[in-house]
């Protein structure tokens, strides 16, 4: 297994331990008063450490992807 593939790994299972960590303080929050419960700037930090996970992984995929051989994607000769 190669550097990348265990960064992909790596950041994939972060991602979805920071979306078990969101629903668990999710549930925990106040709906009456999100800003004033204890839990709310947890929460806030969570959302954007999991969009930051998100846009990481997608882009480590896409610019890590092998495109091919341009000349098989052609329609002209």
């Amino acid at each position: 297994m190669d550097l990348l593939q265990l960064t992909v790994n790596g950041l994939f299972i972060l991602l979805l331990a920071s979306i078990l960590a969101w629903i668990l303080i999710y549930r925990r929050l106040n709906p009456d008063d999100l800003p004033s419960s204890r839990y709310y700037r947890w929460h806030q930090l969570l959302i954007a450490l999991i969009a930051l996970l998100a846009i990481l992984v997608a882009v480590i995929i896409v610019l890590s992807s092998d495109p091919g051989d341009p000349d098989d994607y052609l329609f002209w000769p």
